[in-house]
């Protein structure tokens, strides 16, 4: 496979392409001056808020307004090779990150890790035996979970679907929720229209237009993004070819409830929405509060559907599939997981997001994370046996995405190791290349533009 999607416009004026190479060459360049920057920084600080006391302190770490105010130059970094040395600070690094229990627990976790790749293999085996026989009668359902800005995850594994040969038709039903509505969109128009959704989210959705922090009343411009960059443009999503797909397409929204009621998931017929395609995607991410009002779709008033962001027993119910593929659109090893279900049969209520299972999260977090996710495999387990169908979840790789992070080296990380993921679990032959959809205006973005809104959020923290 020499070129990932022929179908892209080649290199002219406003669109090129975006080399895997020099995006890495580039990526780690940057940040290792960044840590290098960041490091003497610290170094730095430590040592002038040490070198008059008695004891060495090494905990004493700057904060971001003294961090901007100090100046760097050769001189104030004399001391930090025996600051690196320091015995205290050798220990204290050593007790935060070398914890024999966490590792223990750890441990656990990556088993538990291979115990869910083991469902996941039957239902790969599944799609590529429909791949090679359309007509085996298998009812075969794609789910693409909610997750705001982390949808680069799912958006990189559906374009690796269509590198490993494995069409949308290939599933009765695919359901897209909150951001997974308009990836599951742009996957069923086809490898071309795919990599060009893909682009939205590491370029529109990383400018302020769609994101802004002080705008309290819309901070996410759901309606920027669905009625105007995917309804008009070079980013327009083709939704003749959407209902022309042999698949069914069904969008995730949450009936708009009263205060004191149980919110409840529901499936639009995205094909047949009125009174659009676009205003049942726009209803299905629209967060609350978040996104501002939402117009009604088939006369009805909805909410995102990430509410409720994993209805198995009501997917299985109205679609009867025999096969689920999962997109979670969360690593496996972060704790800012999903809910299964809203009964108690299955699993109660999840911990709030605390970031990766390795950073420095308390051993209790840690361990209560390893038992949600145990007991979500075996509730999936019981779901699998009362119901005759296999379910299997394609985790993405970590690469730092956050529902509000707007960093589109992340994001763009997130597509390369996606795609190349995602083609390793189908046993396909891996791209020569990997190209992705960019523009000329946003050619050379490397940073999210809320930055100084971020760190002034952190600094009132």
């Amino acid at each position: 496979m020499n070129e990932m999607f022929k179908g892209i416009p080649a290199q002219s004026g406003k669109v090129e392409r975006f080399a895997e190479a020099d995006f890495y060459d580039k990526r780690w360049e940057q940040e290792a001056e960044e840590a290098a920057t960041f490091k003497r920084t610290v170094l730095r600080f430590v040592f002038n808020r040490n070198k008059n006391l008695e004891k060495f302190d090494p905990t004493r770490l700057p904060t971001a307004k003294e961090m901007r105010e100090m100046a760097q130059t050769p001189d104030d970094f004399e001391f930090a090779s025996a600051l690196r040395d320091n015995e205290a600070f050798d220990k204290t690094r050593q007790k935060e990150f070398v914890d024999g229990e966490r590792r223990v627990i750890l441990e656990k976790l990556d088993a538990e890790y291979e115990l869910w790749q083991e469902k996941l293999k039957p239902v790969i085996g599944n799609i590529k035996e429909a791949v090679k026989n359309p007509e085996s009668g298998k009812r075969i359902m794609l789910v693409i979970l909610g997750g705001g800005l982390k949808g680069p995850y799912s958006a990189a594994q559906v374009l690796g679907l269509h590198a490993a040969g494995v069409p949308p038709e290939t599933f009765t039903d695919i359901i897209g929720i909150s951001t997974g509505a308009p990836v599951a969109s742009y996957y069923m128009a086809g490898p071309e229209q795919t990599a060009i959704g893909t682009s939205i989210y590491y370029e529109e959705c990383t400018t302020k237009e769609f994101i802004n922090l002080p705008r309290f009343w819309k901070v996410m411009d759901v309606a920027r993004l669905t009625m105007d960059w995917m309804a008009k443009g070079p980013k327009k999503l083709d939704q003749e070819a959407v209902r022309n797909c042999g698949a069914n397409l069904w969008y995730g929204v949450t009936r708009a409830i009263k205060r004191g009621e149980q919110p409840k998931e529901e499936f639009i017929n995205a094909k047949e929405a009125k009174p659009g395609m676009l205003q049942a995607m726009r209803a299905s991410a629209s967060v609350p509060l978040v996104a501002g009002a939402v117009p009604p779709v088939n006369g009805i008033a909805y909410n995102d559907g990430a509410f409720d962001p994993l209805a198995i027993e009501e997917m299985i119910n109205q679609f009867h599939p025999d096969t689920i593929l999962i997109l979670p659109n969360t690593p496996f090893d972060r704790l800012d997981t999903f809910q299964l279900s809203k009964t108690e049969r299955y699993i109660g209520e999840l911990a709030n997001g605390l970031g990766a299972a390795g950073s420095l999260v308390s051993l209790a977090q840690l361990e209560k994370f390893m038992q949600i996710k145990e007991q979500m495999r075996k509730s999936i387990e019981t779901i699998q046996k009362e119901n005759n169908v296999n379910i299997g979840f394609l985790w993405p790789s970590d690469t730092g995405l956050d529902a509000l992070k707007q960093n589109p080296l992340d994001m763009k990380e997130a597509v390369y190791r996606g795609v190349r993921d995602t083609v390793d679990a189908f046993g396909a032959n891996q791209p020569d290349n990997i190209v992705l959809f960019e523009t000329e205006k946003f050619k050379n973005r490397r940073r999210s533009p809320n930055r100084d809104e971020d760190e002034s959020l952190r600094q009132a923290a």
